[in-house]
Protein backbone atom coordinates (compact mmCIF):
# COMPACT_ATOMS: atom_id res chain seq x y z
CA UNK A 1 0.00 0.00 0.00
CA UNK A 2 2.90 2.36 0.69
CA UNK A 3 4.21 1.91 -2.87
CA UNK A 4 0.78 2.87 -4.20
CA UNK A 5 0.76 6.07 -2.14
CA UNK A 6 4.25 6.95 -3.34
CA UNK A 7 3.35 6.42 -6.99
CA UNK A 8 0.15 8.41 -6.56
CA UNK A 9 2.05 11.28 -4.92
CA UNK A 10 4.64 11.35 -7.73
CA UNK A 11 1.93 11.35 -10.40
CA UNK A 12 0.11 14.23 -8.75
CA UNK A 13 3.32 16.22 -8.25
CA UNK A 14 4.34 15.84 -11.90
CA UNK A 15 0.89 16.67 -13.25
CA UNK A 16 0.86 20.04 -11.47
CA UNK A 17 4.15 21.12 -13.06
CA UNK A 18 3.10 20.80 -16.70
CA UNK A 19 1.69 23.79 -18.53
CA UNK A 20 1.30 24.70 -22.17
CA UNK A 21 -0.27 27.46 -24.15
CA UNK A 22 -2.17 27.01 -27.38
CA UNK A 23 -1.97 30.13 -29.55
CA UNK A 24 -3.10 31.12 -33.04
CA UNK A 25 -0.51 32.51 -35.42
CA UNK A 26 -0.50 33.73 -39.02
CA UNK A 27 0.25 31.46 -41.95
CA UNK A 28 -0.22 33.02 -45.39
CA UNK A 29 -1.22 36.59 -44.71
CA UNK A 30 -1.31 39.00 -41.80
CA UNK A 31 -4.13 38.31 -39.28
CA UNK A 32 -5.38 35.10 -40.92
CA UNK A 33 -4.72 33.00 -37.73
CA UNK A 34 -4.65 29.74 -39.69
CA UNK A 35 -2.00 28.02 -37.54
CA UNK A 36 -2.58 26.73 -34.01
CA UNK A 37 0.70 26.30 -32.14
CA UNK A 38 1.59 24.51 -28.91
CA UNK A 39 4.26 26.60 -27.19
CA UNK A 40 5.84 23.74 -25.23
CA UNK A 41 6.34 21.16 -28.00
CA UNK A 42 6.41 23.66 -30.90
CA UNK A 43 3.78 21.60 -32.70
CA UNK A 44 1.77 23.46 -35.35
CA UNK A 45 -1.64 22.54 -36.77
CA UNK A 46 -3.25 24.04 -39.87
CA UNK A 47 -6.83 25.24 -39.26
CA UNK A 48 -8.96 24.41 -42.30
CA UNK A 49 -12.39 25.18 -40.91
Amino acid sequence: MNKFKLVLFICLAVSNVSNAAIISIDWLSKNDNLITQDTVNALEWLDLT
